[in-house]
């Protein structure tokens, strides 16, 4: 992701990584709903590396920070970290 000109650190951020957590219908959906979520955290999409469908294995599997992530999502639909540098 890159940051808006409207994204408060703006001047000082170059890109990153958004890592989200979706609960949703549909891929489609779940693709809708994040760009929306990253536009209004003020960064845009540069390139989408991976989108996948979590299986019970995979969110056994998953490091601390991505289960928090998860448990976001089950909660309130969607769970998203930001990455930049």
């Amino acid at each position: 992701v890159n940051p808006t000109q409207e994204h408060p650190h703006s001047r000082s951020l170059h890109a990153g990584f958004a890592t989200l957590i979706i609960f949703a219908a549909s891929g489609e959906k779940a693709q809708e709903l994040a760009g929306r979520h990253i536009a209004d955290n003020y960064w845009e999409i540069a390139e989408m590396k991976r989108a996948k469908l979590l299986s019970e294995n995979d969110i056994r599997q998953m490091p601390t920070d991505f289960k928090r992530l998860y448990k976001q999502a089950e909660n309130i639909g969607i769970g998203a970290l930001f990455d930049s540098w």
